[in-house]
């Protein structure tokens, strides 16, 4: 047999591979571990697509654990591909069907999900999006918005997502800038700023003047006046995902502010 001939045959029989992984199947679910990860009676973990839930020691982590414990456990669920099949961690990509619902769907609409898409899985963008804004509609949960006399006067005044270069080496070339429409002091403490990725910054003691401006860097540096920096740890300190993200401003009661979406 000609060398090219086999490589055409293995070339063949591995795409008839990839779309047998692919395809939707029924499994049992046998324990849920948190708000978006499931485990299925083959051992396989499942990492729901498209969303992505409270971490544990959050507010609602509990409460939409028990949510999806309360729809998914112990009962046979339909998982449907996207373009990948598993994450870095080796769990189960899927979106998850229920007696035809769409659960990583209800979980957003529920308030206990953000939109979470990563390219290039993107199925169910439309209807991820679509549940989140009816949730900010019904202002459940997650969704439950700020009736705080600041919660009206706060707002972005300019972000820069994408840094110059390598974000990666370049994290203060991220910023967001927040200003202060009312015509008091705004007390920002304990108010957290969060991305799709459920990356955190907590405001330490912070007060923001009328008409003043206060910028949040993502990278490392000294707090001070009208200048916060976000100071994680890891290899890349970059936060915001130049391919599209959503901004979440948080009061010191966890509840929602705005939430400001941008694709590249």
């Amino acid at each position: 047999m000609r060398p090219y001939v086999l490589l055409l045959i293995l070339v063949l029989l591995s795409g008839c591979f990839t779309a047998k992984i692919l395809q939707p199947k029924e499994v049992r679910i046998t324990e849920v571990i948190d708000g978006d990860t499931v485990l299925a009676e083959t051992g396989e973990r499942i990492r729901l697509l498209g969303i992505n839930a409270p971490e544990k020691g959050q507010k609602f982590w509990n409460l939409c654990r028990k949510m999806l414990k309360g729809l998914l456990l112990n009962r046979t669920v339909r998982l449907e591909a996207d373009e990948e099949d598993r994450d870095r961690w080796g769990r189960l990509l899927r979106w998850v069907w229920l007696e035809g619902k769409l659960v990583n769907e209800e979980l957003v609409r529920q308030g206990c999900a953000f939109p979470y898409i990563i390219p290039p899985n993107q199925k169910y963008a439309e209807r991820i999006e679509k549940a989140w804004q009816e949730c900010l509609q019904s202002r459940k949960n997650l969704c439950n918005l700020s009736e705080g006399s600041c919660s009206h006067c706060i707002f972005i005044l300019d972000f820069h997502w994408n840094a110059e270069g390598d974000d990666c080496k370049n994290p203060n070339g991220e910023w967001v800038v927040f200003g202060n429409l009312c015509p008091f002091p705004c007390n920002l403490t304990g108010w957290e700023v969060s991305d799709e990725a459920n990356h955190r910054f907590i405001f330490p003691a912070a007060t923001l003047q009328p008409g003043e401006n206060l910028t949040l860097f993502s990278g490392s540096g000294e707090n001070k006046a009208g200048k916060l920096y976000w100071n994680r740890k890891g290899r890349c300190r970059a936060v915001w995902n130049n391919e599209g993200d959503t901004l979440f401003l948080w009061d010191s009661e966890r509840r929602l502010v705005l939430n400001v979406s941008y694709n590249s």
